[in-house]
Parts: structure tokens; sequence; C-alpha cells
């Protein structure tokens, strides 16, 4: 194929990507490849665009596969770092944006995506230094003034982030990651300005679907804040059905039954000494918006522990050894037939990807709630590791996490129905665990945290082989970053308001309450 055409090709490949237009970008992406197999430029177009459908390990493949071509390139060093942000890898996110930076020291986006990573890795000093870089740069640059607002959110100064996103609203009043970062900073007392122009933003059909779902539940969130309790949860039920996301329950339910066929109390008796011996990692599970952040903060309290947030590890381990839950059957001949050396090379592939930083700590958290479906994973790769199971009222749980717009990765939440039935799930797999795996398991009811803290603080603590300390009441002035959906109320004193708040909303649950049967009457 002819140069021109080549450069003619990826021209319109571009343009549609401009256009969000992913599949068609692709395909265009990949004929130049076809064409031309080193094509550099098309390799980290590609890898962006697979970065942005989520297929975060081929998006990683593709870019430092154009890296290798042109090592010197910032562009491709920066869009591997946010891919690995994406993916959750933000200690290998920092090494690919250092390098940008280094080759590139004025490079706006990637001093912005070195705050963030730096931020994700619990060095917030650091961010925030970046961040003040990058703004001595060009302190009016849409990008960072927006990157320090957002460093302030997930840093727990609710109040300086308000002040930042509102400056940019002022420049700009259909700014729209502005609006949703103001909503979702702090609890809404008051209508608006910022209301106002969420509400008024919903009317242009220009913008594209994902963005006016996230507007959605932002708004949301602002009228529960408010007791528009009504309008909150239509709003939440019309974004869901806006973003037409369906997931198959009956194959989750298959995987289930798979793995509890496999992870017998037997096959652990037959391996008694797999897997590592360090106490290191604490594993803090449960379904999401169940008080693992809490946990967690608390854990990250105590100065000889460290909480290194949703780590995406164990489930990438659970791949490897043939357990993984994405359509994917059980592999159970592979995980019957693993040999000792090589669970342990995972379980050490593991500690090695920790922040060298952690590993001076006793402790290490790993706070990705849906650990739960992988605990004889975890029993295998590490014998000694400490585990605390959350749990919450199920219909409390279950109206959180169908509130919360998450990333992909949580399908199961789009519809009451199939959110009841993959609760149910993973109460039942939770069960299995109990009684078939060798560890240490401290279960931990949010209701009992908001009713006793120290009682139920020192549970955690002392479960933990760790001395008390006062620090560990005092959870939510702990200096860490917290990006998740938790992050505004892990930085206030305990509070009530939140149990029983499924009774707001009873009317509308229906769907909900009967997939959960005696699990919703038991509360």
């Amino acid at each position: 194929m002819p140069a021109a055409t080549i450069d003619q090709l990826l021209q319109q490949a571009i343009a549609l990507h401009r256009k969000d237009d992913l599949n068609g970008a692709a395909k265009l992406y990949r004929q130049v490849l076809v064409a031309e197999p080193n094509h550099a430029d098309a390799l980290n177009l590609l890898g962006t665009v697979e970065g942005q459908r989520g297929r975060y390990g081929h998006a990683v493949g593709l870019i430092e596969a154009a890296i290798r071509l042109k090592p010197a390139e910032p562009v491709y060093r920066n869009n591997a770092g946010n891919t690995l942000l994406m993916a959750h890898e933000p200690n290998l996110a920092v090494m690919q944006l250092e390098e940008a930076v280094r080759l590139k020291p004025d490079y706006i986006d990637a001093l912005c995506n070195l705050g963030k990573a730096l931020a994700a890795c619990g060095k917030t000093d650091a961010a925030r230094a970046m961040l003040r870089k990058a703004a001595d740069i060009d302190p009016s640059h849409e990008r960072v003034r927006l990157s320090l607002a957002q460093a302030e959110q997930h840093g727990g100064r609710p109040h300086h982030a308000k002040d930042q996103f509102r400056k940019l609203l002022d420049d700009d009043p259909n700014d729209f990651r502005a609006i949703v970062g103001f909503l979702m900073s702090d609890r809404v007392t008051e209508t608006s300005r910022e209301m106002v122009q969420a509400e008024s933003l919903l009317g242009d059909q220009r913008i594209p679907t994902l963005e006016r779902s996230v507007l959605m539940h932002a708004l949301a969130k602002a009228y529960d804040d408010l007791g528009r309790y009504g309008e909150a949860i239509g709003l939440v039920l019309k974004a869901k059905q806006l973003e037409n996301v369906t997931f198959d329950i009956s194959k989750r339910a298959e995987w289930a039954g798979d793995t509890k066929s496999v992870f017998t109390r037997e096959f652990f008796a037959e391996r008694p000494t797999y897997g590592h011996e360090s106490r290191l990692p604490v594993f803090v599970v449960g379904m999401p918006r169940s008080g693992t952040t809490l946990v967690e903060q608390i854990i990250a309290s105590h100065p000889k522990a460290v909480g290194a947030g949703e780590l995406p590890h164990i489930s990438r381990m659970a791949t490897l050894l043939g357990a993984t839950s994405k359509d994917v059957k059980v592999d159970a001949p592979r995980i019957r037939s693993l040999q000792p050396e090589y669970v342990r090379n995972l379980a050490e592939a593991y500690l090695a990807r920790l922040d060298p930083e952690c590993l001076a700590k006793q402790r290490i958290v790993d706070k990705s709630p849906l650990n739960l479906c992988y605990l004889g994973c975890v029993a295998l790769a590490f014998r000694n590791a400490s585990v605390i199971y959350c749990r919450r009222n199920a219909l409390d749980t279950c109206l959180s996490i169908f509130m919360q717009k998450f990333d992909r990765g949580h399908d199961y939440s789009y519809d009451l129905g199939t959110l009841g039935r993959y609760y149910r799930l993973c109460h039942d797999l939770m069960d299995h665990w109990r009684k078939t795996a060798p560890l240490r398991i401290l279960e931990i009811d949010y209701e009992t945290i908001v009713n006793g803290l120290e009682a139920q603080a020192r549970r955690i603590i002392d479960f933990l082989d760790l001395e008390w300390d006062d620090a560990c009441l005092f959870f939510h002035k702990t200096n860490r970053n917290v990006a998740t959906a938790s992050q505004w109320q892990v930085r206030q004193p305990i509070y009530q308001t939140s149990i029983g708040r499924w009774r707001r909303y009873r009317t509308y649950l229906g769907p909900l309450i009967a997939e959960l049967g005696d699990l919703a009457d038991a509360n």
C-alpha cells in the first residue's frame, strides 16, 4: 500500500477517534497495521482506543510496541502511563510518566497524569508538587486547574475542591467535569447554581451517552442529599436504561458453582504448604459500598499499616491460575494440576508489584471488595494472609451500589433484579469460603462500626496483631488519597444517616427485594 494511502487511512482513523467512534477508528488503525506492521503511530493510537474500551492488557502491549520503535517519544510514554492508570497499575504508570516528563519537562498532560498516578500510590505531597509544577508552566491550563481541584477532592479537602471547581465554572458554566466534581465533592445542602446547570445540561443532546449518565448520577446524588428521593432514583433508572448495559447472571452463577466444586476443603488439605508465608497482605473484601473503604481507612491510620487501594493483582492472578470469572469457565484440571513453585512465583510477583515504600510496613491493605470471589486463590497463594469480610444491610448495600456510577466491571449493577441475584451469589460464595478456605477471616458489620467505633476498630487492629494506636479512631483525618466512591464519606466522623437508607426508596425496590428473598427479610 502506498505511503500516501497509509497516511490517508491514518487521518481518517484519527477523525473517527476524535468523534468517539472507537470501533470505526480501531478498524482503520488495524488496516494501517496490516499494511505496515511497525507503524508506531498506529500502534500507539490503536492502543489508546483499546484502553478507552477497557481492554487494558491489549492496550498496554500495543503502546509498548510503539515505544520500542520510538523510545524517545513522550506522547507514547504518556499514553502508556494513562492506560496503566485506568488499569489500576499506578506504580507502573509512574515509571512511564516520569520518563515522559524527563523527555519533555513542560508536557502538561504528562505532569497531570503523573500527579494522578502519584496520588493513587498514596504519595499525596509528591502529587501536589507535580501539579504545582504544571501550574507554574501554565496556571490557566484547563487540565491543570481540573487536576488541582480533583487532587483536593481525593485528598480530603472538599471545600478547597469546591472552590476550584467553581472557578472553573466561572470561566465555562458548561464544564461537565467541573459540575460533576462539585456535586460529588461533598454533601449538597441547598439548591445551587451547579445543580441548576446540571439540570440544564441534561437537555443538551450533544452530550455523549456516557457523560450524560455520569451527570445524571451526580445530580441524583445531589437530589438524595436534599431528600428528593423520587427524583433521585428516577434519574438513576433513566441513566441505567440510557447506557443499555446487560449482564448474564446465569454465566456468573455457573462460574460460582464451578468455583465451589474445585476449591473444596479436601483441595486445600492436599496443599498445606502452597504459596507464600508472608503475613503482609490484608484483604478487605465484601460487596462494594459495604464499608470496605471505612475499614481500610481505619487500618491505614495505624502507623505500621498502609492502604494500597483497590489493586487488580488478585483478579489477574485468578486468571493465570485458571479461576477467572469473566465469561470463561473455571479451568478445573489446570487448577488441580498447579505446582507449588508456580503458585509461589505468582505470590512473589504480587508482592513485587506493591509500592516499595509500602514494604517497610507490617501490613498492607488490598481493598478490592470483589476479591471475595477469589478467596480460594488468596488461600492458595498467601496461606498466612488476613481477610476482613465487610457486611452491611443487604438492601442498604444494593441501593448504594445501584445509585453509584461505577466504572465498567460492575455490569451486574445496572438492573435491580440482577443486582439482587448477584448479591445472593456473593453471599453464598462467602459462606463457602468460611467452610473450606484455610484463611484467618474477621467478619465486620458496618452497623456495628457505626454504633461502636472504638470497640470494632480495636477488634480489627487486634486481629492484625498490631498494637493499638488512637490514630485509628481519627481515620477521617488521615492524610491519604481516596479515589473510590466513598471518598468524601470517609473524611467525616462516623455518622448513622446511611443506616436504613433503603426505607426511603422502598416503593422502587420491588425487583431487588424479590431476588434477595430471605436476605432482605433478615434486614
